[in-house]
């Protein structure tokens, strides 16, 4: 991806959309300093040059008083400045960090199962979080500003002393320039090679430290092996940082000798220029003063340039897996009409699906059609391509060939959040978050009537008895003591109290009761049956008993449709689905003997 400087002009517009009063600071900041080294290179001089005179003692005087004042002045400034750049710092990173938080959560959700966007996002969260590449180059780029309005003071004054001595440092400058993009290249490979390594190692890290795998660290040797591989990469960390330790301090090196030989250089033709007129006439004390200020200034805030510059290109670098990740926009799969009326029609034409990277079709020729009221089960073997299908209803991919059309068009035609709000869906991996029960099912901050009769219906009246605090109850003790751990079928009927909350003309439920036992299952189907009601709903699961509930079953294996039909009629045809119900049917009659 290659950058022009409108990227800079998009992220210099971000910062300030961010937090106005940081990028004025910085600003501010660079007119202070600029003013600040052009005074004293004045000054001085006038002083030193009224010192050795004394000519004029008392003008000599209130010139210092000036000096020293203004010096203090700017220096009360720049400092002040610093300490609002220091308290701003971290409040500009975190709100990067959440518009990048508030883009994932707006993704299409076939990038968050695309292994090549999911290391893009890695890499856009490195440059955030470790390589702070947003401040530093907003940072960067007041300083190149102020290091430059610095310079182009100081270039008028050099050049009156010698054009010659100016081509002079502009060598060693362009070297130094040249010496530090090298570094800056090398830096770079160093760093990507080391977000692979790290990758590794945090992997190993974080499964630690989750809670989730505590048992099987005490059961099996899980332990040892996490130690291990752990330690592995750790080392392979510290060996890599050790190489670039090395190489860092030889480009360290090479910066002070060159800096050396500018100021040796420097301070030996200005001494010559001060007491002999080999290379012009001579100067005066002050003017000696100034002029070795201004030479030093001017190679030290031309270096400082070039390093901005380099900072500025690295960074760049570094951000450019943020930029791609924060610019992405699927237009293709976004569409823009409105659905402002209930789903009435789902209807599949020869749609074929495969994942990304995958090789072979999830789902392959696939046909049916849905209408308003009906209750579909779709069942069959494990990854038969029964959940792909519940992710196309809910425009969470697109066929790879084919047509999926909801009431007439296609889906993708539909503005996916105004879509995603006629549908309310149970999914097998639903997450129960660190807030109270009312707010699990309801996401708002109070709970109304609505929310209690839901409750109510899908059986967790009692349980919502016996909390200390009712609906207000924190589920979870990571952020709250008194919080409480559920069973998984409590944690399951949240789930389907919050879809039940939402008010949809399509339920869908995949393997919405997979941790209940057959009894409670049953009874939560009847619970489901009464909160749908005559609304069309989908239901997914190994199940085959919750298959008798509905209307039609599709019956999937290999991706494809082999079956469809009532229960009773598939049983007759003694297929996939016979098998499958009758040998969960001798697995429970088994269970009960």
């Amino acid at each position: 991806m290659k950058y022009r400087l409108s990227n800079i002009k998009e992220l210099i517009k971000l910062i300030y959309e961010t937090s106005p009063g940081y990028f004025i600071v910085l600003l501010f900041n660079t007119i202070v300093g600029s003013a600040g080294i052009y005074i004293n290179l004045w000054v001085s001089k006038i002083v030193i040059d009224q010192l050795v005179s004394a000519h004029n003692v008392s003008m000599c005087f209130k010139l210092i008083i000036l000096m020293v004042a203004s010096g203090a002045i700017l220096m009360l400034i720049d400092n002040l400045m610093k300490y609002i750049v220091n308290i701003k710092t971290p409040l500009v990173r975190e709100k990067m960090k959440k518009l990048m938080a508030e883009k994932i959560m707006e993704l299409p959700y076939y990038k968050l199962e695309d292994s090549s966007f999911l290391d893009l996002k890695e890499r856009a969260m490195f440059a955030i979080n470790e390589q702070g590449a947003i401040f530093n180059i907003i940072y960067n780029f007041a300083e190149m500003c102020k290091n430059t309005a610095i310079v182009i003071s100081i270039v008028g004054i050099v050049l009156s002393f010698s054009k010659v001595f100016v081509v002079f440092l502009l060598i060693i400058i362009l070297c130094m320039f040249g010496l530090y993009f090298k570094y800056i290249n090398y830096q770079k490979e160093f760093y990507d090679n080391l977000l692979l390594l790290n990758r590794r190692e945090s992997l190993y890290r974080d499964i630690s430290y989750d809670k989730k795998y505590g048992m099987d660290f005490r059961l099996y040797e899980t332990k040892k092996l996490l130690s291990e591989r752990y330690g592995f990469f750790l080392d392979k960390c510290c060996e890599l940082m050790d190489n670039f330790n090395l190489n860092k301090g030889n480009y360290l090196a090479f910066f002070n000798i060159i800096d050396n030989i500018i100021k040796i250089g420097a301070y030996g033709y200005i001494g010559i220029r001060r007491f002999t007129n080999l290379f012009g006439d001579t100067i005066s004390v002050g003017s000696c003063v100034m002029y070795v200020n201004a030479v030093s200034n001017f190679s030290s805030r031309i270096s400082k340039i070039s390093e901005n510059v380099v900072q500025i290109k690295q960074m760049l670098k570094y951000l450019e897996p943020y930029i791609e990740f924060m610019e992405f926009n699927d237009v293709k799969y976004e569409g823009i009409e409105r659905l402002d009326e209930p789903i009435r029609e789902i209807r599949f034409e020869k749609v074929y699906f495969k994942y990304p990277g995958a090789e072979d079709y999830a789902l392959k020729d696939v046909s049916f059609v849905i209408n308003q009221g009906d209750r579909i089960a779709i069942a069959g073997p494990n990854g038969s391509g029964k959940t792909t299908i519940i992710k196309l209803i809910c425009k969470l991919y697109s066929p790879t060939v084919g047509e999926i059309y909801v009431n007439g068009k296609n889906i993708l035609c539909y503005d996916t959040e105004c879509y995603l709000d006629a549908i309310s869906a149970v999914f097998q991996d639903f997450k129960i978050f660190n807030y109270s029960l009312a707010k699990n099912i309801t996401f708002e901050t109070e709970f109304d009537k609505k929310a209690e009769e839901i409750t109510d219906k899908v059986g967790l009246n009692k349980l919502v008895e016996k909390l200390p605090n009712g609906m207000d109850t924190i589920i979870g003790k990571e952020y709250d003591k008194d919080g409480i751990e559920l069973s998984g079928g409590e944690y399951q009927k949240i789930a389907i109290a919050r879809a039940a909350y939402k008010t949809a003309s399509l339920y869908i439920m995949d393997e919405p009761t997979s941790a209940l036992d057959p009894i409670t299952e049953l009874e939560v189907f009847e619970d489901i049956k009464n909160i749908i009601e005559s609304k069309t709903s989908i239901f997914v699961s190994h199940r085959m008993s919750s298959c008798r509930m509905c209307d039609n079953i599709l019956v999937l294996d290999r991706g494809k449709i082999v079956e469809r039909g009532t229960h009773d009629e598939l049983i007759q045809k003694s297929g996939i689905y016979c098998k499958l119900y009758l040998a969960q049917s001798q697995m429970f009659s088994s269970k009960k003997a």
